[in-house]
């Protein structure tokens, strides 16, 4: 365990070093609001509101709001994946956790999104802290654990309102897989967590309940045409997640890992379809399916 936080520790530094100077740039719409203070997008209200706050600490102004915000991503990344080393510890004990965290830390997404500007670096280290927490309410068949980790799913949902849907469906079958009897409070909690997050987050009332209805308006008229779907499905889970993507194919017809593989199949399925119909970008280099290579990670320690 403690070469996999060494090693989460020093992927946080190499994200540092090759932070993006040369993409978005100060000119990007979410560093211009905080800079400009306009109002922000609703999807982005709590990025700009940490990067502000981080723009007065002492020298930030000299170090520079973009280099900051991709930092900040580093940071957030190292973070998700020590959380992650931890997850395995619980999920299989007695592996190595370094070779899981080394997958994930060099997946093309996650490197991309660790070095930019972006708020999704930030969902994607509560995703998994929501992944560590479901292992170990699963592990301690705590109740008080287990409506915790369904909670945590909120914090992750003011990053990216779409990227914590993956982990909601998985979280039911995940924590049953490790024999978990609060399931359905882990279920329950996240579904709840959710929705108030998401209400937070794009400033819905009653009236435009459900949530999942809120950005319907920005999907396009012919968002779940089949060639759309096929599109998303292969630039940001197939392309966007290699090599971890075909490791989730191959985990389809090997009998060990078969379950947790159809099972992440289905929920990414899933998603790519909440993704074309909540998204006006659906194809943002696997933004928002990070926490799938959270669950194509533990698909491969099970091959």
């Amino acid at each position: 365990m403690k070469r996999a936080i060494v090693m989460a520790l020093a992927a946080g530094v190499a994200y540092a070093l090759l932070w993006q100077a040369n993409l978005y740039g100060e000119e990007a719409s979410w560093l211009e609001q905080v800079t400009t203070g306009a109002p922000p997008m609703s999807r982005h209200a709590p990025y700009v509101e940490v990067l502000a706050a981080l723009t007065r600490l002492p020298g930030a102004a000299q170090i520079g709001l973009h280099r900051v915000a991709c930092w900040l991503n580093a940071v957030a990344a190292a973070a998700g994946l020590a959380a992650f080393a931890a997850t395995l510890r619980h999920v299989l004990p007695g592996s190595k956790p370094w070779l899981g965290l080394a997958m994930l830390a060099s997946c093309p997404t996650v490197i991309f999104h660790a070095t930019s500007a972006q708020p999704y670096a930030l969902a994607f280290a509560l995703a998994s802290l929501t992944t560590w927490a479901a292992a170990r309410a699963a592990a301690t068949r705590s109740t008080l654990q287990a409506a915790a980790a369904g909670a945590l799913l909120g914090p992750a949902y003011l990053f990216d309102p779409t990227s914590p849907l993956l982990l909601a469906w998985l979280l039911p079958f995940f924590a049953s897989g490790l024999r978990c009897r609060n399931t359905s409070v882990l279920l329950a909690a996240a579904a709840t967590s959710v929705g108030f997050a998401h209400a937070l987050a794009f400033g819905w009332t009653p009236a435009t309940w459900p949530p999942l209805v809120g950005d319907a308006s920005l999907a396009s008229a012919d968002a779940l045409a089949p060639g759309n779907l096929a599109s998303i499905a292969g630039k940001e889970a197939l392309r966007a997640f290699l090599p971890l993507s075909l490791v989730v194919v191959a985990g389809l017809f090997y009998a060990p890992s078969a379950r947790w593989a159809w099972t992440t199949a289905l929920a990414m399925a899933i998603h790519v379809v909440a993704q074309a119909l909540l998204s006006p970008m659906p194809a943002a280099e696997g933004a928002s399916l990070l926490p799938f290579g959270i669950a194509a990670t533990l698909v491969a320690a099970r091959l």
